[in-house]
């Protein structure tokens, strides 16, 4: 290896490098030359329809309508149940699902997703009702329903601010384990809920205090079980026994599939016709608790309650609304993107939009918050929908409901609606192998999904899902700044694969380490710690010996050197000699036989950067550090090499092995070698960076020996 002049060392240190630069210069440039063009591809890019709609065509148009017709079917008795939920009167479930299926066509990615009321947000609507709507005696200080288009209103606004500025990606911030967790939590909570009302027991509060005392309450009055109870648990029966129908026969038959898939519908006319019967044998006695009266029609639009006071107190609690709103709609049009494939069509900030204006138009046709309905888009899927147009036609048949069954829907049975709503959220609960599965691949995931449904279930969902996420992201966070820093070793195939500190041996003076993470401020002190570690742990200490006062405070590198003999299984060698010359020339005479298999002075380090896309100011400086740090330990220049570099980071690198070490240890290391040459780096044209690490520990074995020989001499 040949050395490089100072003036030429100095010439590399000060040399500016603007890549990064120009090339930030050039991605500027092109966009401000390419802005009209950019803007006009913006503009189009809100209104997808446009893209598709001169191609749509009678097969597309048959798919539409057979799909807008069963799930037409399924949301009449959906959204009177989640509005139920919400602890709104009926017809406002009704209103915001026709916004939504009306509003998300124009504006939709996704063919196969349904806005509108969700069994979720309809849960965190009931409990903002009470936590941001109550006094301290308990007691509503706006109407719920004034309350509820208010923060319709704010979600929308919110929602539309996010998708504008095409940042829905923070939504993949949100790990799979915090909605599945919060998901799991909020149907557990909404079936203990609806138990009073499937059962027909009256007078348990289920959304002012705890679910857990709800229960409780429950259990301690269950003798007050009234005639309800029979037809809500026959109704949860039949439901049951419809969808294993659907998984079981459905596969095979058709009409299998479509009774599992129509079981709600089918459910509400039967028990609705029951109920009729039963009303008119019975006149003016009320034999089991029903819906009621239903206002017809739609009420006439009028601009959200923006009072001071209301908007003051709504104005916050709106962004949980809008977090879990997103959450859950983005997460559908993944997963059925995923599974028809149509990801690369998916645009998850135009998807906000879309779900922003369905919020925001909809306080005006008041509406509750609404996002992407599970259930709803997957009957949709399964019945064949092609274009987001079956949306449209869908809000016909709620418009249909809301102007001609209201007067049907009066008979509805409380315990029925209850019954199909727990029936719709045992879909949603996470099953038992998805918890053993989160614990098999990561424990972090597993206390993240159990974090948030546990507050979930007992904190609340606003609690539930920042709890959890805000937990997510400390692990994320713990992750980054103590990333791995792996030990590599040569096995029996002279490959290099990953081992235990306890069984690292570094026997040729040369060390091996894998970084798992980017190097940056975050995590720098704590990877060059971890190098540190591995060099005076399991390498032999080769350094100038020096007194107690000549050292700082803190310094206990030769108490260490000692220990290190022991555990290296060395002879005694005075201090004063040059510990590796004394060794190198002991083992020739085989005084020493043991010493090269337990140990040996440093010589070079290989540093795995595969996995290192960042590394920054504070990542170059403890390179810089750690080398002056190493050098000292060793007694001698220890060169760097380096697997798998990027060409950004690798411009960094060169600067960092050409930097010349300081006076200080310059002082401690030339007194032991002949050649100051022998101090510098691999000049410019030498090699330094390799693919593999085999590569890289075969060039630094040739490449530091004149080293070596030159300390054996000095």
């Amino acid at each position: 290896m040949v050395g490089t002049s100072k003036h030429k060392l100095l010439k590399v240190n000060f040399e500016l490098d603007n890549t990064e630069a120009k090339d930030f210069g050039k991605e500027a440039k092109s966009f401000i030359g390419g802005f009209p063009s950019h803007a006009k591809n913006y503009l189009i890019s809100l209104f997808p329809i446009a893209t598709w709609i001169t191609r749509y065509n009678l097969n597309w148009f048959t798919g539409d309508i057979i799909a807008a017709i069963t799930v037409g079917f399924l949301i009449l008795p959906q959204a009177l149940a989640q509005a139920k939920i919400a602890t709104l009167p009926a017809e406002y479930g009704l209103y915001t699902g026709f916004v939504g299926l009306l509003v998300y066509a124009w504006f939709a990615t996704s063919k196969d997703a349904t806005i509108g009321p969700t069994a979720v947000l309809s849960l965190l609507t009931s409990q903002l009702l009470v936590s941001a709507n109550t006094d301290s005696a308990g007691n509503d200080i706006y109407p719920k329903a004034t309350f509820a288009i208010t923060l319709t209103f704010f979600a929308g606004i919110y929602q539309l601010i996010i998708g504008f500025f095409r940042i829905g990606f923070l939504a993949n911030f949100i790990p799979a384990t915090v909605i599945d967790g919060f998901t799991t939590g909020a149907c557990i909570t909404i079936i203990i809920q609806q138990l009073p009302s499937l059962l027909g027991v009256t007078g348990i509060e289920t959304n002012k205090q705890a679910i857990y005392l709800a229960l409780r309450d429950l259990v301690i009055n269950l003798y007050r079980a009234k005639i309800d109870a029979l037809l809500g648990l026959t109704a949860l029966a039949f439901l049951i026994g419809l969808k294993v129908l659907k998984e079981t026969v459905g596969t095979r038959q058709k009409w299998a599939f479509w009774l599992g898939v129509s079981r709600n519908g089918i459910i509400l006319v039967l028990y609705l016709l029951i109920s009729f019967i039963v009303s008119k044998a019975y006149p003016g006695q009320t034999v089991f608790n029903i819906v009621g009266t239903i206002p017809a029609g739609f009420k006439t639009p009028t601009k959200p309650n923006l009072d001071a006071g209301i908007v003051q107190r709504a104005v916050v609690p709106a962004l949980t609304a809008t977090l879990i709103g997103i959450i859950e709609h983005v997460g559908i049009i993944k997963a059925f993107g995923r599974k028809f494939g149509y990801t690369r069509n998916i645009n998850a900030s135009q998807e906000i939009i879309a779900l922003g204006l369905t919020n925001f138009l909809g306080s005006f046709l008041s509406a509750y918050p609404a996002t992407g309905s599970f259930s709803r888009s997957a009957v949709k899927a399964a019945s064949g929908v092609r274009t987001p147009l079956a949306g449209i036609f869908t809000s016909v048949i709620v418009v249909i409901g809301l102007y001609g069954l209201t007067g049907v829907f009066y008979f509805i049975p409380n315990a029925v609606l209850a019954a199909i709503i727990i029936g719709a959220m045992t879909e949603l609960i996470a099953p038992f192998r998805v918890w053993v599965e989160f614990w098999n691949i990561s424990f972090f995931d597993f206390l993240v999904f159990f974090v948030a449904v546990f507050t979930t279930i007992f904190l609340g969902i606003e609690t539930g899902i920042y709890s959890s996420v805000a937990l997510a992201a400390f692990i994320i966070l713990l992750r980054l700044a103590r990333p791995k820093v792996l030990a590599l070793a040569r096995n029996e195939n002279s490959q290099y694969d990953v081992v235990e500190p306890d069984q690292l041996n570094v026997t040729d003076g040369i060390l091996a380490i894998r970084f798992s993470e980017s190097i940056e401020y975050p995590n720098s002190a704590f990877v060059g710690s971890k190098v540190l570690e591995f060099v005076t742990d399991h390498t032999v200490y080769g350094g100038t010996p020096r007194k107690a006062s000549e050292r700082l405070w803190f310094d206990d590198t030769e108490e260490k050197a000692k220990r290190q003999r022991k555990k290296f299984e060395f002879i005694d060698v005075k201090e004063e000699e040059n510990t590796e010359k004394a060794i190198l020339e002991k083992a020739e005479t085989g005084e020493v036989g043991e010493v090269n298999t337990k140990g040996s002075v440093l010589r070079a380090i290989v540093f795995d950067f595969s996995a290192v896309n960042e590394f920054d100011q504070a990542g170059f400086n403890l390179f810089r550090e750690n080398r002056e740090e190493i050098a000292k330990f060793a007694g001698r220049p220890v060169y760097f090499y380096f697997v798998g570099a990027k060409p950004k980071i690798q411009r960094n690198l060169l600067r960092l092995i050409r930097h010349k070490y300081t006076p200080e240890t310059l002082s401690l290391l030339l007194p032991r070698i002949s050649d100051e040459s022998l101090l510098l780096q691999p000049s410019e044209d030498e090699e330094v960076f390799f693919l593999t690490v085999e590569d890289a520990t075969k060039a630094a074995l040739s490449g530091t020996e004149r080293v070596s020989v030159a300390l054996v001499k000095a």
